[in-house]
């Protein structure tokens, strides 16, 4: 018996041609916020605002550019993205965009693009095992003329006394060569001669106003990962690299660098601390910031050429407290119903993000007012597609079609997933259709060893594996999808009708990491249809045996009237079976696991591929295993499938 363990599925790993469904496409009149993005990460500039879609970032074009004068979107696109977005950084002359990310196994890289030929310019790969300094949002910065930009990095992946720390490396714009620091600070008060890693509380890193010095905070975890409680800040040279540090108590969190005064003014928990920039003093003249009672440590913002300092206040309703740079005066709050994240600035707008992401917002400088969508008005009845999903206007209305179905009364009623992404919905009951030859592609984040398919109406099904680098591995050519089960002699052959298998799973893919699994299906009596399909990995669970019972669960009424007469409603049904499976003893504990595991997760139980009434795609009610002997235990479960179509 075997498992076929779902991966996760999104939009974005998906290419289909089905049909599109005749639906209205439901838009917000206004500007694009990006709000279709299913994560975003957002940098600006002067007048664009840079917004990436998480999901979708190992495709090209998943950058959306908004210039914010005229309202016009476009989408950026780029070359060689291999890695998964975790940061993004604009230059501020429009010229480059840094992006930072992981690679895979834990590795991450550092790439720079340019904006005028979406072409990579520079790349540094990392493979040590803190290369998620890379992926932190505060750790970059491009200096104020984007000459240069820095970053964290693990430059040293090999182990050695004393000598395990990140450094930052600084990037020239000119000819791409980079500098990396000394170790921002080179101290350890408890074991100077240790293995140690310097961890970054929050790798916060900012440019003076002449692009000469980097500054930075970080803290210190000893090999044994106990925190020692000094917390340097630190300045880097930008053009030899060469580092001069200060400590700082309590812990230090952000910091921003104040242009109108040289100051560096730090984030410490439950204080505002200023410091002076050339030597990194303390000023003994601190500013009064009795606004405030406790400073989150989420945020600091100094908007260059607006004189404010925003500052997130976690102990009040307000989420920032504004304050002038030029003499810290307190400038009142910047209120909103909504948690918001400053993420950047224009020369019009503050550019924010919200949690949970919904694209991004834009605030009026001078207002401080909030750049808003219109919603369209329409009719009762009709259908519209919003995001991947299609809706029915139950009244007339302007609600947002996902807001509108919580809404009491409901305003819109959710019919689902588009036609290509329904057999990706979860459902065997809602099929992707199509009259013609269907094919579908599915990029895998992981190894790919199995597929499954459900609620299928086809002739014929072919499966192919390309590798990460789009060249075919594999292909079982065109498969019959006719079940000549029944036919038991000449008369069944010639006036039997043609019975088709519902199910096809394959469970021997070659295993190539990040490979894209494409399904052909070829249509009969003009229509292809599937339920759902799963790709994934395999588990082997045992032998099944025999007493292996199959059937199904209806869910159709059957009610007698009084007077004797049956009135019949056809509705779903799902499979079921009770596996007794012969598991090898050593296997004994893996297989408990396993379906621990999956107790409340949809998976695909397999009780003999050559057998497909054995095949259920669903969860296991109960399970229980019986060591029978020093060799072999017995485990019998119990599957309900999800539910099919009744036709």
């Amino acid at each position: 018996m075997k498992l076929i363990e779902p991966f996760d599925i999104g939009a974005a790993d998906i290419e289909s041609d089905a049909p599109e469904d005749v639906a209205i496409v439901w838009e917000a009149i206004g500007r694009d916020f990006a709000q279709d993005f299913g994560e975003v990460l957002v940098t600006a500039n002067s007048s664009k605002v840079y917004a990436l879609d998480v999901p979708a970032s190992q495709f090209e074009g998943a950058i959306k550019i908004q210039d914010v004068d005229s309202g016009s979107t476009e989408v950026l696109q780029l070359s060689s993205v291999s890695i998964v977005p975790t940061s993004i950084f604009v230059s501020p002359d429009d010229s480059y965009l840094a992006m930072a990310g992981e690679a895979g196994s834990g590795n991450y890289e550092m790439h720079i693009y340019s904006l005028a030929t979406g072409s990579r310019v520079y790349r540094r790969q990392n493979t040590g095992k803190k290369g998620e300094f890379y992926a932190r949002p505060y750790g970059s910065a491009w200096s104020s003329d984007s000459g240069k930009f820095a970053f964290w990095s693990n430059t040293d992946p090999t182990p050695t006394k004393g000598d395990t720390k990140p450094r930052i490396v600084i990037v020239n714009s000119v000819d791409w060569s980079d500098v990396v620091s000394a170790t921002p600070t080179d101290f350890r008060s408890d074991e100077p001669n240790a293995i140690s890693d310097w961890l970054v509380g929050t790798n916060s890193l900012c440019w003076d106003d002449n692009g000469t010095y980097v500054y930075g905070n970080c803290s210190s975890r000893g090999a044994s990962y106990s925190l020692i409680a000094e917390y340097p800040l630190f300045k880097v040279q930008a053009s030899s690299g060469s580092t001069s540090h200060t400590l700082i108590d309590p812990y230090m969190t952000f910091i921003e660098y104040n242009p109108y005064r040289a100051e560096l003014i730090c984030s410490a928990g439950s204080s505002l601390q200023i410091i002076d920039a050339g030597d990194l003093s303390e000023n003994p003249d601190q500013p009064d910031f009795s606004g405030m009672t406790r400073y989150s440590t989420s945020w600091i913002k100094a908007l260059e050429g607006q004189d404010r300092l925003f500052v997130s206040d976690a102990s009040a309703n307000t989420y920032y407290k504004v304050f002038a740079l030029s003499d810290y005066s307190d400038q009142g709050a910047f209120d909103s119903s909504t948690e918001i994240r400053l993420r950047g600035e224009t020369d019009a707008y503050y550019v924010t993000s919200t949690y949970p992401a919904e694209g991004f917002r834009l605030i009026d400088k001078t207002t401080l007012a909030e750049e808003g969508l219109q919603n369209p008005d329409v009719s009762e009845g009709g259908i519209y597609q919003y995001q991947s999903k299609l809706y029915e206007a139950l009244l007339d209305n302007n609600d947002r079609p996902d807001q509108g179905v919580t809404s009491k009364p409901a305003t819109w009623l959710d019919l689902g997933a588009i036609n290509p992404l329904r057999m990706f919905d979860g459902s065997i009951s809602s099929a992707t259709t199509s009259p013609n030859t269907m094919t579908v592609a599915v990029k895998a984040s992981a190894v790919p060893k199995a597929i499954g398919l459900f609620g299928v109406q086809a002739a014929t099904v072919r499966v192919q594996l390309l590798d990460q680098n789009d060249e075919e591995q594999f292909d079982t050519g065109e498969l019959d999808m006719v079940d000549n089960t029944s036919i038991q002699d000449l008369y069944a052959y010639l006036f039997d009708g043609v019975t088709l298998s519902p199910d096809f799973v394959y469970t021997m893919l070659p295993p190539y990491l990040e490979a894209t699994v494409i399904v052909t299906l070829t249509p009969i009596d003009g229509l292809v249809s599937v339920g759902e399909m799963v790709v994934g990995d395999v588990h082997y669970l045992g032998d099944t045996e025999y007493e292996t019972g199959v059937g199904i669960l209806d869910f159709s009424r059957k009610e007698r009237d009084q007077f004797g007469n049956f009135q019949i409603i056809e509705r779903n049904f799902s499979k079921r079976a009770n596996y007794v499976v012969s598991v090898p003893a050593r296997l004994t504990s893996s297989v408990q696991q396993k379906l621990a595991k999956y107790r409340a997760i949809a998976a695909v139980f397999i009780g003999g591929e050559e057998r497909p009434e054995t095949v259920v795609y669903g969860f296991y009610k109960s399970f229980d295993i019986v060591l029978k002997g020093p060799k072999f235990s017995r485990c019998n479960i119990e599957v309900e499938g999800l539910t099919n179509a009744s036709t």
